[in-house]
């Protein structure tokens, strides 16, 4: 069964998925939005995204919110959106209250990491900086708690990578997540690009930062171009853990500005008064149906 969603939630989906379907040009094929080999153009304070741009980031924020769905729920709960994978092959991954999806398509594979759920279990990863018993020489510049969390659940990642090779040539990967999801996509970005495997783009909502300015230096150098973090107005988890402990966002940035959803990449607009109301992923994705 579905987990149940509040009503609220449940009205503010439907509106979602009605103005999806009839206000945007939405594919209807069996795949997703191709990745973005080809980076848009963004800097010198321009975001050249075009209409399949944010087709892309629309499509893998519905797997963000998916990932929050059991395994038995999640093929259900996609059709209701009538996302493209909901019939493509999919596999759970979980170790040490840590989850992820694991998704391949024929041009590449999607691994989207579960945010922080409502238990304390998640709440204590994303703001612990200092486990009760940690190893400093192996976590160096990146953030404990969530390098604790992928280590736990990375032996299978590499599992299902190695199983799902057919061939000599490894498919690009796509690595997203929302939350603390957003953090471990980072982390499994970085280690699985040193171990050699492509990646074609991350793309993180509301994420904390994961590194420090050493790690976050060694990510910017390799995966900048293909990596996109969202910021949802007035969102206050991505501020967490930036000035005072010193770790350092990796990427590019683009925030949503306002009720209208401006996308801009500058955060001058963002007041001090910051909340938990602007985290939600079903925010991000309003905003991602006001770019098209």
């Amino acid at each position: 069964m579905i987990k149940k969603l509040p009503d609220h939630i449940k009205t503010v989906t439907f509106l979602l998925t009605l103005f999806f379907l009839f206000q945007c040009k939405h594919s209807n094929s069996s795949e997703p939005a191709s990745s973005l080999s080809n980076a848009p153009a963004i800097g010198n304070g321009v975001i050249g995204f075009n209409l399949d741009h944010w087709q892309f980031f629309h499509e893998l924020g519905q797997l963000s919110i998916a990932s929050y769905q059991d395994p038995d729920s999640i093929d259900e709960f996609l059709g209701q959106t009538n996302y493209p994978l909901s019939k493509l092959s999919k596999s759970f991954i979980e170790a040490a209250n840590v989850q992820a999806y694991f998704i391949e398509t024929e041009s590449n594979i999607i691994i989207v990491f579960r945010g922080t759920e409502k238990n304390l279990d998640d709440f204590v990863t994303d703001i612990s900086v200092f486990p009760p018993v940690v190893d400093f020489s192996r976590y160096k510049d990146t953030h404990p708690g969530f390098l604790k969390a992928y280590e736990a659940i990375q032996p299978d990642i590499y599992n299902s990578l190695t199983s799902s090779i057919k061939s000599q040539q490894r498919k690009p990967l796509i690595l997203v997540g929302h939350s603390l999801g957003g953090s471990l996509a980072t982390v499994a970005a970085l280690d699985l690009h040193r171990a050699g495997y492509p990646i074609s783009n991350v793309v993180t909502y509301g994420a904390p930062p994961a590194f420090r300015k050493k790690m976050a230096e060694e990510y910017n150098n390799s995966l900048r171009k293909v990596t996109y973090r969202f910021i949802n107005n007035f969102d206050l988890i991505p501020s967490l853990l930036t000035k005072i402990l010193g770790f350092k966002h990796v990427g590019h940035p683009i925030f949503f500005k306002g009720e209208d959803c401006l996308a801009t990449l500058e955060d001058k607009f963002r007041a001090r008064v910051l909340n938990f109301k602007d985290h939600a992923m079903l925010k991000y994705l309003g905003c991602f149906l006001r770019q098209y």
